[in-house]
This record gives C-alpha cells, structure tokens and sequence, in this order.
C-alpha cells in the first residue's frame, strides 16, 4: 500500500466522502496498516478536516459498521477483525488536543446525541464521554438504566473512568442488577471513581440488599478513604457477616486513624455477639502491629461478660489516648 505523504492535504480523502467506495476503502485501509508511518500520516491528515461530513461518516464507521450506508469498504479493510479499526477511530474523536478538527468533532458528537439510530446516539455519548464532556452525562445515564448490557456496561466503563461523581448513585443501584455483566462492571465503575464515589458507597452501607453492603464495603476498602471511618465502624454490627468481614478489612487498611471512632463505638454502644467479633477481628490487627495499649479491651471482648466490661476497658483506654494525643 502507498504510504500518504505529509504534504498530501484532506481532499485526497474526498472521494471517499462522496461516496466512492474505493476512496472509503483506501482511507480506511490506511487508518488500520501496519506501516506505522502510513497510519500516522493518515490521522494527521485527519486532524486537519473541519470538514463535518468527514467526522459523521467516521462516527457512522464506527457505530454501524458502514460507509454511506454501504459495508463493503469496511469489510474489505478490517476482515473480521473490526477492533483495530475501532480503535484507531475512537482514538481521533477522544484526542483533545487542539487541532483544526477538534471543533467539528465535537460538534458532531454533540449534534448526534439527537440522532434517530440508537446505536449512532450512543456511541456519540461514549466518546463524549470519554472527551469529559458534560454534555455526555444524561445519555451516559440512560445507557447505564437501559436494562441492556450491550450499552450500560460501555457506559458504566466510561462514567467511572472519567469520575462522573454525578453517577455514582446509579451505579449503585446497577449493582442489584440481574444483568451479571452489568453487575460486575457497576462495581468496577464505583472503584475506578474513588474518591467521588465514597459518599454514595457510605449510603449503601445502609442498603436493603446484603449484596449492595458487601460490595459497598469492599469497594470503600479499596479506595481507602477516611471519610468512611465512621460508617465503616458501623457496618461491624451489620447482619451480614460478609459485611462485617469486609468492612472490618477495610478499617484496618485505613491506620491508627480508626483507633478513636472505633474505642468511641465500644464505650458507648451495647455491644452484641456481632459487634464483639468484629471488634476482636480489628483490634487484633493492631496488637500484631505492636499496639498492646489495646490487649485489655480485646481480653474483654473475648471474656463471658464482655457486653459489660468492654466497654469499660474502651473508655478507660479510649481517654489514656487521648491524653496521649492532646499532650503531643
């Protein structure tokens, strides 16, 4: 294959664009060669189209899979292997440099987010979405809601990739899906977030479905973030032991930090078989870092009156903590 010389403008392109399907086929079978000087003249050419025809019929190669309506010029430039063309196309719509076409492309992701082809619409949302395009957000939240895997899990993909904080409730809710796919990636979704996901994770630690609290637990886990101490410590009383498991896991990975909220929850709070575990599982992590201030709330805790005297050896060491802590 000719490999394009940089000094060749756009308008090489343009019989392709208007409908010939040997131009479509040529433009296409550049933007997947293996000559990597070939592929890369050809996106820099790219970049240079204001043109807005050129723009939708790329959006038009990626969503259907056609070129003016007409397949073969893709066909015969991918074969069966559809991806790499896929990539290379959504490579151009999520580049955000400033480049001539960055205008035009923009302005036809937006215009499709209208357009009667379900599948055009959404993929214009995706790769806005992928550009970090507010504009994005809604069609991005109705892909998730639509109950179809083939769209909500991209767009779950794409809403925690990107931080949408604004969707982490519904990715949430997507957990208790009876679409597994979608299930799984609603949890990675809320992970990718991090930190903007933690105030709806805190929320579904209250959740009805055990499910939810089990993810919720993990997931505040692995971000790590100390907003959650006090929910955390909470959920070691949860029903489910799975939660209290993980949400004992959880506070342990988050430090010293924990120590005050949680002594503060033993001395104040009747303490149940629930309860005793999980503080016996928390602050026997503690003891093996070297923390032997704890051993007499933990011997407590394991004792047959534990409900009365645990409480007691928490607030004891609960205040020698603290005046450590006001004295430093």
């Amino acid at each position: 294959m000719t490999t394009m010389s940089k000094s060749n403008s756009i308008l090489d392109l343009r019989p392709g664009m208007e409908g010939d399907r040997e131009g479509a086929y040529q433009l296409l079978s550049r933007l997947v060669t293996d000559d990597p000087g070939t592929q890369s003249d050809t996106i820099a050419a790219l970049e240079e189209s204001q043109d807005s025809d050129l723009w939708r019929l790329l959006l038009e190669v990626l969503a259907l899979h056609s070129w003016h309506g007409d397949a073969t010029p893709v066909t015969q430039a991918t074969g069966e292997d559809f991806r790499r063309l896929e990539f290379s196309i959504r490579g151009l719509f999520c580049n955000l440099s400033e480049t001539p076409a960055n205008q035009a492309k923009v302005a036809v992701l937006k215009e499709s987010l209208e357009h009667d082809n379900l599948a055009i619409h959404y993929h214009a949302a995706l790769l806005l979405g992928r550009r970090g395009d507010q504009a994005a957000l809604s069609h991005l939240l109705d892909m998730l809601n639509s109950a179809d895997e083939v769209w909500a899990i991209p767009a779950a993909n794409v809403l925690g990739e990107m931080g949408y904080s604004q969707a982490a409730d519904d990715l949430v809710a997507a957990i208790v899906s009876n679409l597994p796919g979608l299930h799984r990636a609603a949890v990675h979704a809320l992970q990718e977030m991090g930190q903007p996901a933690v105030p709806a994770l805190i929320g579904a630690l209250q959740h009805p479905d055990d499910h939810v609290r089990w993810h919720a637990a993990r997931a505040l886990g692995r971000i790590g973030d100390p907003e959650a101490i006090p929910a955390l410590v909470q959920a070691l009383g949860d029903v489910d032991s799975g939660v209290r498991w993980l949400a004992g896991e959880a506070l342990t990975g988050l430090g010293d930090d924990i120590l005050e909220p949680l002594l503060e929850m033993l001395a104040h709070t009747r303490l149940n078989a629930f309860l005793r575990d999980s503080a016996i599982h928390v602050l026997s992590h503690f003891q093996r870092e070297g923390l032997q201030e704890i051993t007499p709330i933990v011997e407590a805790l394991k004792s047959v009156d534990y409900a009365m005297l645990a409480p007691m050896a928490a607030y004891q060491v609960l205040q020698e903590l603290r005046t450590i802590t006001s004295s430093t």
